[in-house]
């Protein structure tokens, strides 16, 4: 198995996403970052972080809802909350700075490429040892190769953008990665990192992850 091979394997099980910049297209609307904006929430006070419309959102919640938005408590800065706010829309928030969608492809981590790849995977992760279900990748030099190519190209290590919608989530070490394959990322944050939020569906509720490294 070579770097190429691993490669080809994650362009085949990339994930449609969309980055989130500043600039862009007036029709590509689909967010707003830091409105000035609160809310109440058992005695504590959240301050507003991002707000995206529903219609760009993964398709299990349903487009045209509104917002969905992640209030953070900026005493602690680790401490976040989501509102579904129906029937809102991005132009109701004020003194906020626009984002606007750019599609992109995001190619999936090396915990992906082992447990959905091909059998030609199968067959490598058995010759190195490991099986599909490992927790963290192998530290082999095909393996780290295959990694720095897709740091080159992850929105992680970009400048201008400052959320990403959907894609796959990264596999941040904190041993939750294949758990969280059983729900849907609606989008986290970049900007003013770190920490990253991560805000996940899971069923009819949301969480919302925070990440330092």
């Amino acid at each position: 198995m070579t770097p190429e091979l691993l490669y080809a394997e994650a362009e085949k099980l990339a994930r449609s996403s969309y980055l989130l910049k500043a600039t862009g297209s007036k029709s590509k609307l689909a967010a707003v970052w830091h409105a000035s904006e609160e809310v109440e929430v058992d005695g504590e006070v959240y301050f507003h972080c991002l707000s995206v419309d529903t219609a760009w959102l993964p398709k299990k919640l349903n487009p045209g809802m509104g917002c969905l938005s992640l209030y953070l408590d900026e005493e602690s800065y680790c401490l976040g909350i989501v509102r579904l706010e129906q029937g809102r829309r991005l132009e109701h928030f004020k003194a906020a700075r626009a984002l606007y969608a750019h599609q992109a492809r995001s190619l999936p981590p090396l915990e992906a490429i082992m447990r959905f790849g091909s059998a030609r995977v199968e067959e490598w992760l058995d010759c190195i040892g490991s099986s599909r279900t490992d927790q963290y990748a192998p530290n082999t030099t095909e393996a780290q190769d295959y990694i720095q190519l897709w740091l080159k190209e992850h929105p992680l290590y970009q400048d201008d953008i400052f959320a990403v919608i959907g894609g796959w989530h990264f596999p941040w070490g904190y041993g939750d990665w294949g758990e969280l394959l059983e729900h849907e990322l609606m989008f986290w944050t970049l900007e003013d990192a770190e920490p990253w939020f991560e805000v996940w569906q899971a069923q009819n509720e949301f969480q919302v992850l925070y990440r330092v490294t």
